[in-house]
């Protein structure tokens, strides 16, 4: 590959990008224009990418080095920081964490299901509960409290929650969402398989591996597979609703009423569903 088209390719690129600074919290130095460092730095990026990643430059056409940059540098833009700017998650360890506790049916017919940990366990209990729920008002997906899992730790038969179906879907969201539940909430809202109700997660759907470019340290996101086109960003619910108080699964699980639960995203997720379902059987739902 011509290195001199791939830079002209990369100038013309940066035009894109806009002058958006990257700021260093708890530090005196002044911000980083990660534009700027990042154009001086570039030559040893395209070697790291050379030593990592051969196959990519041994497949690279000439005429395909701006459609290639355009690609990476649109991925490095989002989630990138320097190293310093890495804060410690808020999520609890894994042994801190709670087991998630198995689905519920509400006594409005819909069922609801709160995960702490996405995990395979965690899959699987999804998917049982929302063949189950086609049969009723709905399935209400609390997010709210998942700060951890391993979104490889899916099944092949993920893909049945994304595909079109009679199940009506709502997704509880807080700052607590972290990680794969972010994943697995902006999947559910691309494929119009859900409704999210409550407020912006955290912003932080996978992890980040640590890139030295000359003497600076980048934290550069890593999409896990099948995730590639969820954006390092809060995923957004549609409705918004505060988070908070959340009720305790015992309690639900004990009277079953969301609206007795002094829940205001339950029971806002609640109402939603049960008015869905009068529309369909009255057939005014398209």
């Amino acid at each position: 590959m011509k290195l001199v088209s791939a830079l002209l390719g990369f100038g013309w690129m940066l035009a894109l990008f806009g002058e958006e600074g990257v700021p260093v919290p708890e530090r005196e130095t002044p911000p980083v224009d990660f534009r700027q460092t990042f154009q001086r730095e570039f030559h040893d990026l395209f070697e790291m990418l050379g030593r990592e990643y051969p196959a990519f430059l041994r497949e690279l056409k000439p005429e395909d080095a701006d459609k290639a940059l355009l690609s990476v540098l649109k991925a490095l833009h989002s989630g990138v920081e320097p190293e310093s700017a890495e804060r410690k998650e808020s999520g609890a360890k894994k042994q801190d964490l709670p087991e998630n506790p198995p689905a519920i049916r509400l006594k409005n017919g819909a069922w609801y299901f709160r995960i702490h940990t996405l995990n395979a366990a965690a899959f699987g209990e999804l998917l049982r509960s929302a063949e189950e729920a086609k049969r009723s008002p709905g399935l209400i997906l609390d997010l709210r409290s998942c700060a951890a899992g391993d979104w490889n730790s899916r099944p092949e038969e993920i893909g049945k929650l994304f595909s079109p179906s009679a199940l009506h879907t709502v997704v509880l969201l807080g700052p607590e969402t972290c990680g794969a539940a972010e994943i697995l909430a902006s999947k559910l809202f691309a494929s119009h398989r859900g409704i999210g109700i409550g407020a912006p997660t955290k912003g932080r759907p996978y992890s980040r591996r640590v890139v030295t470019l000359s003497s600076r340290r980048w934290l550069v996101p890593q999409p896990p597979a099948g995730a590639e086109e969820v954006r390092y960003e809060p995923c957004v619910p549609q409705i918004r609703v505060s988070p908070l108080p959340r009720t305790r699964v015992e309690d639900l699980k004990r009277h079953g009423d969301p609206s007795h639960s002094g829940d205001p995203a339950l029971i806002r997720a609640s109402d939603l569903l049960i008015s869905l379902d009068l529309l369909e059987q009255k057939g005014l739902k398209k």
